[in-house]
């Protein structure tokens, strides 16, 4: 699995959001992609309603360009990504369209963790810094002891006053030898620990802080592939 991270820009409803994008298994015609995105504020009103979109890749053609691929894919047949990879699969190029033919900026994703992973996805919240932020935990190898973990927010503004910005963790799993249902991660200053249920289908989580501070827990659910 391969996951890209770069920032979606869809006139007032998308704002600087985050935008990540995963490939299961690659980019040929009718493989999966799915896409995550939150709206800054949706068409209905909704401030920061989490879109999780799974799809399959269409059209795909070559460019002629050395490292270069250009393929498609819809969103419920009203928006299509039209996407280049670039750098041998090192970036993607992102332009998106609606039917109307209104059209996005370029939007250009990195290349994250190439890998085989679990990912859960919810909402955090951390004090004024995040509020009702897309969240994404990707485990590459499954669950379990001092395998690797990743987390993928954006701080809804940082404590340099900066809106919007991204923010990437990686980390190993580390066993809680009071509880050894649970585990947990950090980056040296948070701390997430987590609980995942029996059928590892949500997985519990709360972060917190040197001090001990948290702002309660959240349920991140299991995204099939």
């Amino acid at each position: 699995m391969s996951i890209y991270r770069g920032k979606m820009n869809w006139y007032e409803y998308a704002q600087n959001e985050e935008f990540t994008v995963t490939f299961l298994y690659g980019a040929g015609p009718n493989d999966p992609i799915n896409l995550y995105w939150q709206w800054t504020k949706d068409a209905k009103g909704e401030i920061k309603g989490n879109v999780l979109y799974q799809t399959t890749i269409t059209s795909v053609t070559q460019t002629g360009v050395p490292g270069e691929v250009k393929f498609s894919c819809t969103d419920n047949n009203y928006y299509k990504f039209d996407i280049t990879s670039k750098q041998y699969g090192g970036q993607l190029s992102i332009f998106m369209r609606n039917t109307a033919g209104d059209t996005s900026s370029e939007m250009i994703l990195q290349k994250y963790y190439p890998s085989q992973p679990q990912t859960y996805v919810g909402k955090l919240n951390w004090y004024d810094f995040a509020v009702n932020e897309l969240f994404i935990v990707v485990f590459p190898s499954g669950l379990g002891e001092d395998l690797p973990v990743t987390a993928h927010w954006q701080w809804t503004k940082n404590s340099s006053g900066e809106q919007n910005v991204n923010r990437d963790l990686s980390d190993k799993q580390h066993k809680n030898n009071q509880d050894p249902t649970s585990f947990y991660f950090g980056d040296g200053y948070y701390i997430f620990n987590c609980t995942a249920d029996e059928k590892n289908k949500t997985l519990e989580v709360t972060m917190k802080n040197p001090s001990g501070d948290s702002f309660g827990t959240v349920t991140l659910q299991l995204q099939s592939n």
